[in-house]
Order: structure tokens, then C-alpha cells, then sequence
């Protein structure tokens, strides 16, 4: 049987942001901070409050094979009244008014966020800042702005407070490695697999750890969320898996049967294939990793060592996030 763990920890390493991403990352996002806020004190309005979401607030970001690595980040109007009816349009258009032209790339329809693209250049691959617009109201609750489904219910911090309180070190991987995963199994429309976000929350649900061994728990893991899948989506016979906090929604209620359909299939290959790495000898085990994670997952050369402890060194560390820009 091949153990495979030094492997996969070459392969989360290979996932990481290059050196000065992250960086780059934080520059563009207090940027587009200050022309939010210079907008609003020249309208006379109170300054949004703005807080990190997403994968940069979970630490587990991805950098993703076509390069456009990017970074999620809520703000807050903080200057409604309680009981002011606002359009989600106007909310929206406030913030994208501040950052339009800010980096000379139109700004697409997004229904969930204000996308701000950056070009790539010589050195870098291209990237972007997503803004999540909220209303915060004097009482403590947030709401969401979504351009087709309206104000919703949200509670980022706590999304935040239970994956920390319910975090591994090896459930952290099994995020990393099912977002990898599925950056290299995805395809557009039907064939899409779910996003960063519906992956969380799935280890979070369907977890299995083996100590010492992110191959088996890796497989564990997707064997556990297949049978879930399943049950819940198929035959219907099995619980929803639902957001964590409010507004605590099934993540999959937009998902056509098609699109579950492939996503179980998908796993159930990734299990199969997976268990055949596990029982197989070392190369071939290798070779079958590769197919299953992409170019990323690379094999040592026949009779060679992991990679990790002598070209990867210490991988890229993304600090602690929180309150940004304030």
C-alpha cells in the first residue's frame, strides 16, 4: 500500500499564492478602501465598515490554475436608518460609483458582488477584488445585497467563528484539496463543480480525519460526501446540507438535478480512483493522484523523495485577517 502523505503536502504547497500575491492582493483592496471612502465623505455620508471574507478570511485560498487569483471583502453601510426602505440597486450602485474606473477594466454583472479586475502584466497573472455590499442595522443584524434575490440574511463573522471552532489542521488540507480538486475537474454550466464556499461547508458536514495520512482522509472525506450527496439530493431519502448560520439555507437549492448528478458522479470517481492510489505500489499510486488533481499533484522522479523538504520550504503564509482599511 503507497503512502502518499508527504505527496499531498507538496501538492497543498503547489496551491499556494506566489511570493508578493498576497501583497498584491491587500494593496488593491485598501486601495479601492480609500476611493470608497473619499466617495462617501464627499457625499456627506458615513463610512462604510469593511471586514475580509471569503477564502482570504478562512486561509483557504487557492491560487487557481488560469491565474486570476482573487480576493472577497464585505462592506458594510453603516448609513440607513433602521427603518429606510433601500433598493439593493441603490446600495450596490453607491459602491460601485466609488470604484468605477479605478483600474481602467469595465466592472461585469455580478448579482452577488462589485467585481473589480485587474490586468495581468508581464510578471503576474491578472486579478481581482470582490465587493460583498451589506446593511448593517443598529440591532447587530447584516443583510446581503443580492441584485436578483434582494436584501438577505448573513452573518459572515459567525460563518467565520464556527469553521474556526470546528478547524483541524488535516480538515483545513481536506478544504484546500477538494477546492484543488475541483479546479481541475471543473467544467461551465452543468458540468460546473460547486464553489469554495459549498466545499467548506462540505468537509465541514462530511469530514473523515485518518491521523497521519491526507490520502486516506482525502478519500474518507469524499466517500462520506458522495453518500450524503446521495442520499440528500438523489434519492431523496437524506438531510440537506445547509449553511451553518443565518440565514442558514440549503447550499445546493439552486443546483438542477443535472449539476448535483455530476458532482456525485465526479466524487464517486475521485473515491474509486482514489482507493486504487492507496492500494496500489508507489509510482502507480503517483500517476493515479496525478490524473485525479492535475499537473499540480506532481510524482518524484522514479526512486526519488517528496519534494517538499527541499525545494518548497516553508509555504506561503496568509496572515490573520479581520477588520480591514478602518
Amino acid at each position: 500500500m503507497a503512502n502518499c502523505h508527504a505527496e499531498f503536502q507538496d501538492y497543498i504547497r503547489e496551491l499556494d499564492l506566489r511570493a508578493g500575491q498576497e501583497d498584491k492582493l491587500r494593496t488593491s483592496r485598501d486601495a479601492l478602501i480609500v476611493k470608497i471612502k473619499s466617495q462617501f465623505t464627499k457625499q456627506e455620508l458615513k463610512h462604510p465598515r469593511f471586514e475580509s471574507q471569503g477564502s482570504y478570511a478562512l486561509e483557504t485560498q487557492n491560487r487557481p490554475i488560469d491565474g486570476d487569483f482573487d480576493l472577497d471583502h464585505g462592506v458594510y453601510l453603516q448609513h440607513y436608518e433602521d427603518d429606510e426602505e433601500v433598493s439593493v440597486h441603490h446600495a450596490m450602485q453607491l459602491v460601485q460609483d466609488a470604484v468605477e474606473g479605478h483600474t481602467g477594466q469595465p466592472i461585469p454583472y455580478k448579482p452577488t458582488c462589485i467585481r473589480v479586475q485587474y490586468k495581468a502584466t508581464k510578471d503576474e497573472p491578472a486579478h481581482h477584488v470582490d465587493l460583498a455590499v451589506y446593511r448593517g442595522k443598529s440591532d447587530g443584524t447584516k443583510l446581503y445585497a443580492h441584485r436578483e434575490n434582494g436584501w438577505l440574511g448573513s452573518d459572515q463573522a459567525g460563518f467565520r467563528k464556527d469553521y474556526y471552532d470546528q478547524k483541524t489542521d488535516q480538515k483545513h488540507r481536506m478544504v484546500r484539496l477538494l477546492k484543488g480538486w475541483a479546479d481541475h475537474n471543473g467544467g461551465d454550466g452543468e458540468s460546473k463543480l460547486p464553489s469554495g464556499f459549498h466545499m467548506t461547508v462540505c468537509v465541514l458536514e462530511c469530514f473523515s480525519g485518518s491521523a497521519d495520512r491526507d490520502d486516506k482522509a482525502i478519500v474518507a472525506t469524499a466517500e462520506k460526501l458522495y453518500a450524503r450527496i446521495k442520499a440528500a439530493y438523489i434519492d431523496k431519502t437524506g438531510a440537506a446540507i445547509k449553511r451553518p448560520v443565518t440565514p442558514g439555507e440549503d447550499i445546493f437549492s439552486s443546483f438542477s438535478s443535472s449539476r448535483i448528478i455530476n458532482f456525485a458522479t465526479k466524487l464517486g470517481t475521485l473515491v474509486k480512483e482514489g482507493e486504487k492510489a492507496i492500494d496500489g505500489e508507489k509510482e502507480a499510486s503517483l500517476t493515479v493522484w496525478n490524473t485525479i488533481f492535475g499537473g499540480r499533484f506532481e510524482a518524484p522522479e522514479k526512486g526519488g523523495d517528496s519534494k517538499s523538504s527541499s525545494i518548497w520550504g516553508h509555504p506561503a503564509i496568509i496572515g490573520a485577517h479581520g477588520e480591514a482599511g478602518a
